[in-house]
């Protein structure tokens, strides 16, 4: 009996160009991964999120935004890697 750990293949690199389209709750994710980005920058913080315990809150609300955001992109783009090619009168 082999004791060694079965070891997963990982997925090809990709060499070609990707095109995807984003429509629907894509597009949602999208949005919200750009509004976190950009109201993490302090500039873009609002005067009410910049004193005693309201950075930190503040950022935590956008942090949590922007890594959901995140993660939903990023099966978004694996998925579409993994799609069946379409054809072009699609």
């Amino acid at each position: 009996m082999n004791n060694e750990p079965s070891r997963q293949v990982a997925p090809a690199r990709l060499t070609a160009p990707l095109t995807i389209t984003l429509s629907g709750s894509d597009l949602e994710h999208l949005n919200a991964y750009r509004e976190a980005v950009h109201a993490l920058q302090p500039a873009n913080w609002p005067a009410n999120a910049k004193h005693g315990d309201a950075p930190n809150k503040y950022r935590t609300q956008f942090e949590g935004q922007r890594d959901v955001a995140e993660d939903a992109l990023a099966k978004i783009l694996s998925n579409a890697v993994d799609a069946p090619p379409r054809c072009a009168a699609e």
